[in-house]
């Protein structure tokens, strides 16, 4: 039997976006009023873009995501902040998430 926690309490939103967002994938966080850019060391994201297209991105709020594991992340309840615009690393002044999937590579986390 497969595991599969795709789509699980997804909710996307359209947001403007700087000229760094460029493809799916690319953790963001908020860079003005309306207005998402991709997350830098120590960041806390927003969210996960989905699609990009004519300076607009739609990126999920809520729900699961599935990133790069910097470190050694486990599954659980963790404080989380980026490394960068794909990669996210447990950090004392992130935001607490729940980590429901984790390998030495990836983690899949709720937001």
């Amino acid at each position: 039997m497969n595991i599969d926690f795709t789509g699980v309490g997804a909710v996307v939103a359209t947001f403007e976006c700087e000229d760094n967002v460029t493809e799916a994938g690319q953790l963001v966080a908020l860079s003005g009023s309306g207005r998402v850019g991709v997350c830098e060391n120590g960041n806390h994201p927003m969210g996960m873009v989905k699609s990009v297209a004519n300076g607009y991105a739609a990126v999920q709020v809520r729900g699961y995501i599935h990133a790069k594991n910097y470190g050694s992340i486990t599954a659980g309840y963790k404080c989380l902040t980026a490394l960068d615009e794909y990669t996210l690393k447990e950090d004392p002044n992130g935001a607490q998430r729940l980590v429901i999937y984790a390998t030495d590579d990836y983690v899949g986390v709720l937001l």
